[in-house]
């Protein structure tokens, strides 16, 4: 039957106790090596592992507070939405399905907000064509251009542009995406929000 050190429980065995498969250890050894290991300051096996498993308990912790809800729809591969030369609300045509949807109710193009919270939201439009000046804009509970505009962007020659923003939200908050293309064209749209609280 094996011993073991009282700082660190290093097994060692004694006497009879040494069997022919097991390295031998002696009691001196183990004893030595214990007090080696105490005397340069390493904490026993047993605090490492308390302070291993209190670390894992507040990372649990954080995980818990990490987002729970999310919103997502991919740029379509095909289609879109045709959009004039002048600002344009995008509608269903310009988004792909929503992948996730934990945030509210989606329907043609507007995301109705469920909950109350503090959100990330972003918005990326693609354009068929040559480049040309673009811009979008994140607005809420309107569809009318540079009124409660939550985020937006503007590129004087591109096909591809977006924003990013962190905003309070509330509940029934109606959300959605408006591009702007100087050339009549075809966008697609993605539009993602991740509630933070």
């Amino acid at each position: 039957m094996p011993n073991n050190t009282p700082i660190y429980g290093l097994p060692y065995l004694v006497g009879s106790d040494r069997g022919r498969n097991i390295q031998q250890v002696s009691e001196q050894l183990a004893l030595t090596l214990d007090a080696t290991l105490a005397a340069t300051g390493n904490p026993p096996l047993d605090s490492d592992l308390v302070s291993l498993l209190q670390r894992l308990g507040e990372l649990e912790n954080q995980v818990d507070e990490l987002p729970k809800e999310m919103f997502v729809t991919n740029r379509p591969t095909s289609g879109g939405q045709t959009v004039a030369a002048a600002w344009n609300t995008l509608v269903a045509a310009a988004y792909g399905a929503p992948a996730v949807n934990e945030v509210g109710a989606w329907a043609g193009g507007a995301l109705t907000i469920a909950e109350a919270g503090v959100y990330q939201l972003s918005l990326n439009v693609g354009y068929a064509g040559v480049a040309n000046p673009i811009a979008v804009q994140i607005v809420r509970n309107t569809t009318t251009p540079d009124t409660n505009v939550l985020a937006s962007a503007w590129v004087p020659s591109s096909a591809t542009t977006g924003t990013t923003v962190i905003a309070p939200l509330n509940a029934n908050d109606v959300i959605r995406g408006l591009a702007y293309s100087s050339i009549g064209t075809t966008a697609t749209a993605a539009l993602s929000l991740v509630r933070l609280r």
